[in-house]
Parts: structure tokens; sequence; C-alpha cells
């Protein structure tokens, strides 16, 4: 008849993707790369890395007798901890 119309309907078996899924990643961490990828990010920073290594010297200096110190470590790892989050 003149006035019918034919609709086609895809196949019921579903489409096989070729290459790359078309998807956007917004996250920036996953669980397995989030330490890594933030300890690298914050140690990036002049002041996060020097109290990094103030600190390291520090406890040294508290567990050999290299010198005596009058300020404990975890002061300094307190404010780099304080300075990261």
């Amino acid at each position: 008849m003149p006035g019918d119309v034919k609709l086609k309907f895809p196949s019921p078996e579903p489409m096989k993707v070729i290459g790359r899924p078309n998807q956007i990643k917004t996250s920036k961490y996953t669980w397995l790369n989030f330490l890594p990828k933030n300890l690298y990010e914050q140690l990036h920073k002049f002041a996060n890395s020097y109290f990094l290594v103030i600190s390291t010297i520090m406890y040294l200096g508290e567990k050999t007798p290299l010198y005596v110190g009058t300020i404990r470590a975890f002061s300094t790892v307190g404010v780099l901890v304080m300075m990261m989050a």
C-alpha cells in the first residue's frame, strides 16, 4: 500500500567495538597509582622536599650520635604533613 511505512530495527546481536571504546576518563588517580602520583606531585614543591630532607636529617641526629639537637624530628614531620594535606 502506498501509505505503509516500514521500520528497520537493529538486530539483537551486540555490536563489536573496533579499537578503543568512546569513554571519558575524568579521574586523575586509581587505587593503584594514588600514592606514587600523589607523592610525586607533592614533592615537586620545593618546601615539601626541603622539610622531608630536614626531617630525615633530624631523625638521623636523634637515632645516631652525629649531633645533639634540641628540636625533635616529629615537629618538622608534623609541619610537612600539614603542608601536604
